[in-house]
Order: C-alpha cells, then sequence, then structure tokens
C-alpha cells in the first residue's frame, strides 16, 4: 500500500473548556452605556460624595462597565463632571422656568412651582445634596449661575404681578 501527504488547509483550532461554569460568580453581560448613563452616574455620585466621589473606576463599578466605555464617551473626569453639572442645569432649572413660564397666571405659576419642588425625586434632581460641594471649583460657578437664574426668574415672574 502506497501512501500519499495531502496538504490540507489549515484548521482553525479551538479550545473547549472541560470545567463546568460556576453557578456561582455572576454573568457578565455585556451592556452597551451611553455617555447619559455615564452622566447621570456620575451625577449621583457628585451629589452622594462631592467631586471625589467622582472616579472612573468606582463608577465603571457600579455600572458594570469598564474603564474603556467611561474613555469611549469622555477625555477625562473633568469632563464627565461638567457634563454632569450642565445635564444638573439643564434639567432642574432651565427646562423647569421653561415649564413655568408658559402659566400666565401667577398664582397658578408658583403653585405648580411648589408642586415640582416637592415631587422632585432626590435621586434625579440631587439639589440639596450638591451644596456641600458648591465650594468645589468645578462645582461652584455652576451653582451659582443656577441660583443666579433660579431668584431672577423669581425676581421677574414677582415684579410682573404688582
Amino acid at each position: 500500500m502506497d501512501f500519499h501527504t495531502v496538504a490540507y488547509p489549515p484548521v482553525p483550532l479551538r479550545i473547549v473548556s472541560c470545567v463546568a461554569p460556576s453557578t456561582t460568580e455572576p454573568k457578565r453581560t455585556r451592556v452597551r452605556l451611553s455617555r447619559d448613563d455615564w452622566v447621570r452616574a456620575a451625577l449621583l455620585a457628585l451629589a452622594d460624595g462631592g467631586t471625589a466621589a467622582v472616579a472612573v473606576e468606582p463608577l465603571a463599578a457600579r455600572l458594570g462597565a469598564t474603564k474603556g466605555s467611561f474613555y469611549w464617551h469622555f477625555r477625562d473626569r473633568r469632563e464627565l463632571i461638567e457634563a454632569a453639572l450642565e445635564t444638573w442645569e439643564r434639567t432642574a432649572t432651565d427646562d423647569i422656568i421653561a415649564e413655568l413660564e408658559t402659566v400666565a397666571d401667577p398664582f397658578e405659576r408658583l403653585r405648580r412651582g411648589l408642586v415640582i419642588a416637592m415631587e422632585l425625586e432626590e435621586d434625579e434632581y440631587p439639589d440639596v445634596r450638591l451644596l456641600p460641594s458648591a465650594r468645589d471649583p468645578v462645582v461652584a460657578p455652576v451653582a451659582a449661575r443656577v441660583q443666579t437664574k433660579r431668584l431672577a426668574f423669581l425676581a421677574i415672574r414677582g415684579s410682573r404681578t404688582r
């Protein structure tokens, strides 16, 4: 019998584990996080512990993400903090003022403003928890601007009712 060697194309090697998967380890699922997911997490961390609490690794762990996900959306930590503060200013001040400006009756506007203030979820609008951070050089200008906008809205609206 004559044997000949035949050249076959290379076959990709596939390694199969013989170890059963652990039932105690949580399955890691890859969730694609948006920029807004990071911003919301940063805003809550900022409210809970100031700018020092906005650290990439703990936020990534909390979100079940990698640091790479963070760097996909942000250049650095400061950009994340600034984005979180911009979101807070827009949602907790600008959007509410815009909504209240549509109400012509001053008493109804005041009533709605109070209802909004009372019904705000602390997780969504952590105003009071941000106050201790108001001296931080990144937080201070935003906190001052928010306060000025709110007071100006009240002063202008109040003077029109006289």
